[in-house]
């Protein structure tokens, strides 16, 4: 449980209408409402926001929008602009996964990773960051890469794990440019 907003104590009472911050007591709350009120209004007005850029978003993904499906599918994980929903998430991202968006191919092998909406599978996350990889997510290299070179949902290849990250550094991507180098001098290639 969170501490009180206003002076940390353990165990909030109280919770602000409005945007549910803790509050150890009535008498703790009124003494801060001044202070707080403002950073109430902009949770208030920052959800209001988010909420309207899902209804577009979900009207997008209704159409076909490979791009808006994942962005509608992220936001049912996190539970931005709506309610937490992870099985409505995994399944945009399934969508437009497989329909060749590489961000929700990423996004999906990170499901699949740490069992965020969906069973944990080591095999199947390799399966996602390969296809987001090969799709053009950069960043994904660096992970496929990762997966080799640990023996993650595939066999350990150093080989493999080399290529990836000369794929992602190829491409331009920092992290991908420093592991290869760390990675060349630890294997001395």
């Amino acid at each position: 449980m969170p501490p009180c907003s206003a002076c940390r104590a353990d165990a909030p009472d109280v919770f602000c209408f409005s945007c549910d911050a803790p509050y150890c007591s009535p008498a703790c709350q009124r003494a801060s409402w001044a202070a707080h009120r403002s950073a109430c209004r902009a949770a208030q007005a920052a959800h209001a926001a988010a909420v309207a850029r899902f209804s577009k978003a979900a009207a997008g993904a209704a159409l076909g929008s490979t791009p808006m499906m994942t962005w509608v599918g992220v936001s049912y994980l996190l539970g931005r602009g709506v309610a937490v929903d992870e099985r409505e998430g995994v399944a945009q991202l399934l969508r437009a996964a497989k329909a060749g968006n590489a961000d929700a191919q990423g996004f999906l092998g990170g499901c699949y990773a740490t069992g965020h909406g969906i069973a944990a599978d080591p095999h199947k996350a390799f399966h996602w960051y390969s296809r987001a990889a090969a799709s053009g997510n950069v960043e994904a290299c660096t992970t496929v890469a990762s997966h080799y070179l640990d023996g993650d949902g595939v066999a350990r290849d150093v080989t493999m794990a080399r290529v990836w990250l000369a794929r992602g550094a190829a491409a331009g991507d920092m992290k991908a440019s420093a592991e290869l180098k760390r990675f060349d001098a630890y294997f001395g290639m």
